[in-house]
């Protein structure tokens, strides 16, 4: 295969494609099913040029669904909580691809981030929250939170225990 500084790939050019014609993530298993794969994608192959599209697909999620399974995640509903933490790792694997260098939608992915383990860390994880959870949803919790960690997205010192505890939890 020709590779050269600039020119893309055949394969990449078929990922590319092939990224850009799923459809519109509707539900946080969507979230994470498409978007940190066509991220890399547009990373890698398209220029950065599909990221408003990716990151509007995020911000539609968060006016439409995010306060409404917050909440419910913090009552003890189940499929709240599990949405929640789709929605958390799709938001950390898509970040894992995006370039910092387009600031803005790097910024606006780890500001969602933050935000969302601020709020379950604060209200949620802290009143027995993490025994309640469901063993597959404290795994996909506790790999965000420590994947964010080790991105520089969270403070480790602060947020890493909780991370630990989610896993702890998930193989108990």
């Amino acid at each position: 295969m020709d590779v050269r500084a600039g020119k893309v790939p055949c394969e990449g050019s078929l990922l590319l494609a092939r990224s850009r014609e799923e459809k519109e993530a509707e539900s946080p298993e969507e979230l994470l099913e498409l978007l940190p794969f066509r991220m890399m994608c547009e990373t890698l192959y398209g220029g950065k040029e599909g990221y408003q599209d990716i990151v509007r697909q995020f911000r539609q999620f968060r006016d439409r669904d995010y306060d409404r399974m917050m909440q419910g995640a913090c009552s003890g509903d189940a499929e709240a909580c599990r949405g929640i933490a789709l929605f958390l790792t799709a938001c950390t694997d898509t970040l894992e691809f995006t370039s910092a260098e387009i600031y803005e939608h790097y910024r606006y992915l780890a500001e969602l981030i933050r935000q969302t383990v601020r709020r379950l860390a604060g209200r949620c994880w802290q009143r027995g929250g993490i025994e309640l959870m469901e063993s597959e949803t404290a795994e996909m919790f506790g790999n965000a939170v420590l994947k964010a960690c080790r991105m520089n997205v969270l403070l480790q010192e602060k947020y890493e225990y909780d991370g630990l505890a989610l896993l702890a939890h998930s193989r108990s």
